[in-house]
Parts: C-alpha cells; structure tokens; sequence
C-alpha cells in the first residue's frame, strides 16, 4: 500500500511546502524579498521548440509546483528505492509547454533558508 500512496503523498508534501513557501518569499521584509540563489533544478521553459534548458531559480520552482499539470516523481525501480531525489513537472504557459526537474535535495535546502530569511 505503501507503493500505491507514494507518488499521491509526495504531491501533496510538494503543492504545501511551494504554497508555503510563496507566503513566507511574499511576506519577507523588502530588502531581504529576493529568493535565495540555490538553483532547485533545470527548467525547460519552451520543451516542444527545445529551446534550451535553465537554472530553476527556487521562486520559479514554487511557482512551477502550484501550477503543474504533472507531477511525475522519478522513483527509478520503487521496490527497491522508492525515494527519489528528482521530480519531473510538467505544465503550460500560454501557448508553450514547459517542463521542470526539480531537484528535492537542493529544494528542500532552499526552503529552509526561506523561513530562516538566508539568502545564500
């Protein structure tokens, strides 16, 4: 059973700690307002015309969470291991289709730094 709620309970853990994080990121005092510098991933912000990948700053993180069509954790064999260190997000903004791969470790880091209101 334990399999079965994996990819449902990593979800919720996910949209919850974003929309928290979006408050504390919105409610910092002005010159500390900036998210900090951790890159939480590689983002894909055209995956259809494959323009590229880039950085996944921790604010685009949070938003790419909320607003994910598909959260997709990459759990490689989960009999074995079903933790995983990397979550696939897929979505779309306007007409492009974007996709993300956040990285929890560094994700996770950065949102303890959010709530510690450190910026590096």
């Amino acid at each position: 059973m334990r399999n079965d709620l994996f990819v449902d309970e990593i979800t919720h853990l996910l949209i919850g700690t974003a929309i928290a994080n979006r408050i504390q990121l919105e409610h910092m005092d002005a010159p500390r307002s900036e998210p900090s510098d951790v890159g939480c991933g590689d983002l894909w912000p055209d995956a259809i015309g494959d323009k590229g990948s880039q950085k996944l700053s921790f604010r685009d993180a949070c938003n790419k969470i909320v607003h994910a069509i598909h959260i997709v954790p990459d759990c490689g064999n989960p009999t074995e291991n079903p933790l995983t260190s990397e979550v696939k997000l897929r979505g779309h903004k306007g007409k492009e289709a974007w996709v993300a791969h956040l990285n929890i470790p560094q994700y996770v880091r950065a949102s303890v730094m959010n709530f510690r209101g450190q910026r590096k």
